[in-house]
């Protein structure tokens, strides 16, 4: 693969920072994600009335009767949730799965409650499976239900009834389960870990990011493809200076991570009509391009993580927190449908890779729904920030 590189701009002051997604921005926490944590972020909103109404609109009666539904499907949703945590190997998924199930249905009570308050709804995803005991043929099937309205409303895109997950590429997308998934065969490329500055001179403002190199191999992927219609390539010459602008310690190695500044750059005019730059017009820049393809790290030292399309040849999206919700409701499907799939003795690695899921994913998952209620990405900066 030959890369073609551009010379860096010339800058005179740069920040460190997280891509910014929205108006709203992004909130932040001093202390590491946790189960407890994340509980007890969303006992804001069922335990703190006005918190909890504030989520949804209407009538004062329509508020009160919707956050009544709330705090029972989040009451219910970590009983589910704490049996899980309980509970050992991949047989957890399935009371993950309800947790999260009951969670998704909190959430979309603030988007679609007309859906959610029928007297029956279905889960929105069904597990079409081979004779085989290989879970390799596998593949969920959208249907009517909870998660196309969560996919839409997380996404603000619709996905069509009858859209095929295949299983191997749904797994391959999920971070915290990259090295497990390699071992049995990985379908589509990794996602990876990235991070965000905005470097500026006197005039104008613009973005730097550094991507892990693995997850930027083929060039033919929509996600590469994309990244270069905004971005160029720049030339590693000063590590030291480039560790100093990402905020990454010294010990972070410059191999296997590629750089990229913005093509565009962003300037303002003030009333008397002087030029200087935008520092908040480069900071969406990244989000405008990618939204669709980015994450939050959550527990990794990192800005954002980027996620590759669900098929090489299709747009497809799946966001890494609907990837997890997804990845539960196979498993939990396995767990009550085709429990031979996880004979540790006969499927020994495939059992292995479940029971990961199990255990490195949950947590992730149960963040997402944090984010997915409060309607804003949120970052842990346990660590003091990175440098």
């Amino acid at each position: 693969m030959v890369v073609h590189f551009v010379p860096l701009r010339p800058f005179t002051d740069f920040q460190s920072m997280k891509p910014i997604g929205s108006e709203k921005g992004y909130a932040t926490s001093p202390d590491p994600a946790t189960e407890n944590y994340v509980w007890m972020r969303l006992r804001q909103f069922t335990d703190i009335p006005s918190q909890g109404k504030a989520l949804f609109s209407g009538t004062t009666s329509e508020r009160n009767a919707l956050h009544r539904e709330f705090q029972n499907y989040v009451r219910q949703g970590q009983t589910y949730w704490n049996a899980g945590m309980h509970t050992d190997g991949s047989s957890s998924a399935l009371l993950f799965y309800y947790g999260a199930l009951n969670l998704a249905k909190a959430e979309l009570l603030t988007s679609h409650p007309a859906e959610i308050l029928k007297p029956k709804i279905a889960h929105g995803l069904i597990h079409k499976h081979t004779s085989s005991h290989s879970i390799k043929g596998d593949y969920l099937e959208v249907s009517k239900g909870v998660f196309p309205l969560l996919y839409e409303k997380r996404t603000g895109m619709k996905i069509p009834p009858g859209t095929r997950i295949p299983i191997t590429n749904l797994l391959s997308l999920i971070p915290e389960i990259g090295f497990k998934v390699r071992e049995i065969g990985r379908r589509r490329p990794p996602s990876g870990y990235g991070y965000h500055a905005i470097a500026n001179d006197k005039l104008s403002a613009w973005t730097l990011v550094a991507i892990q190199e693995r997850i930027l191999m083929d060039e033919d992927e929509s996600l590469l493809r994309l990244l270069k219609s905004g971005y160029q390539p720049v030339a590693l010459k000063n590590w030291t200076e480039w560790r100093r602008i990402f905020a990454l310690s010294e010990r972070f190695s410059s191999h296997n991570i590629r750089v990229f500044q913005s093509k565009s750059i962003h300037s303002r005019t003030s009333p008397a009509g002087t030029k200087f730059p935008d520092k908040v017009g480069a900071g969406h820049q990244f989000m405008k391009l990618l939204a669709s393809h980015v994450s939050e790290p959550i527990n990794n030292l990192a800005d954002f993580v980027l996620t590759h399309t669900l098929y090489k040849s299709k747009p497809l999206i799946i966001p890494l927190g609907l990837a997890r919700y997804a990845a539960i409701f196979y498993l939990s499907s396995l767990v009550r449908y085709k429990p031979a799939a996880l004979d540790r003795v006969h499927e020994g690695e495939q059992a292995w890779l479940m029971d990961s899921v199990t255990n490195d994913v949950p947590l992730n998952l149960l963040v997402g729904s944090l984010m997915g209620i409060q309607r804003a990405p949120l970052y842990f900066e346990s660590s003091g920030y990175r440098t």
